[in-house]
Order: C-alpha cells, then sequence, then structure tokens
C-alpha cells in the first residue's frame, strides 16, 4: 500500500491542477513571458551583484593564499581555516541570491499587474505564445 501512496499523491496533485486551470481560462494574451538569461546578462543589477560576489571571493581567494604561505598553522587549522573561508563565501552568495530573488519578485510583479497578465512563466518552458516581458524587468531592476 505503501508504494502506492506517491503515485496517488501525484494524480491528486495532477488532478488539482487540472481542476484550477480549467476553472480560471487563461488566454494567451495573459500570459507573460521572462528570458532569465537576458534578464542575468542585460540587467546591471544582476551584474552589480555579480560583480560584488567576484569581489568577495578574490578577497577570500587573498586570504586563502595567506594563510597558505604561513607556516606558523597545522594541517588542521589550515583545513578549518579553508572550511570557515568556503562557508563565507556561500552564506555571502545566498545572500545576493535572495536579494536578487526578492527584486526580482516585485518586478515581476509590478510589471505583471501593469499589464494585466495573469501567469508569468519562464520562456524556456513555452512553445508558443504569451507575451515577452523581459525588457520590462530589465528596466524595473536597474
Amino acid at each position: 500500500m505503501k508504494k502506492y501512496i506517491p503515485w496517488l499523491l501525484a494524480a491528486l496533485l495532477a488532478l488539482a491542477l487540472i481542476w484550477a486551470l480549467s476553472t480560471q481560462a487563461v488566454s494567451l494574451s495573459d500570459v507573460g513571458l521572462i528570458d532569465m538569461g537576458r534578464v542575468l546578462s542585460e540587467s546591471d543589477y544582476a551584474q552589480r551583484l555579480n560583480s560584488q560576489l567576484t569581489a568577495k571571493y578574490d578577497q577570500l581567494v587573498a586570504q586563502l593564499q595567506a594563510a597558505a604561505e604561513s607556516e606558523e598553522i597545522d594541517e588542521n587549522e589550515k583545513a578549518e581555516q579553508d572550511r570557515a573561508i568556503y562557508a563565507e563565501y556561500l552564506r555571502f552568495r545566498q545572500e545576493l541570491e535572495t536579494q536578487f530573488q526578492q527584486a526580482l519578485d516585485r518586478a515581476i510583479a509590478e510589471a505583471a499587474d501593469e499589464a494585466n497578465l495573469q501567469l508569468v512563466l519562464d520562456v524556456d518552458l513555452v512553445r508558443y505564445g504569451g507575451k515577452d516581458i523581459s525588457d520590462d524587468i530589465i528596466k524595473r531592476l536597474d
């Protein structure tokens, strides 16, 4: 019985999705599309955050090199420093990703409201239809 539970849950979720989509008709003009590749490469805001991450990475690499050149610490201490520096990099990266995601969510919500869109998808998920709002998102992020 237990091996049927995931299939049952998947079927129930599929039925719920079909029901939700059928009760609220969405036309192609109500669908917005975002090209995330363009947003990341053309947005000044995304580029600034990427520059901050690169600067932090360079700073941490310099710290690692300085620690490696120091002969006063043993291998265990060096490994611990490496882990701490890597953890700091990951924390900073996560902070910037969260900051970008919040700004992106706000920009998408504003653009969708202004254009009266009911649904916004990544352009990679759609083969036909929808309105590309990538330029509007890039402008709102900068």
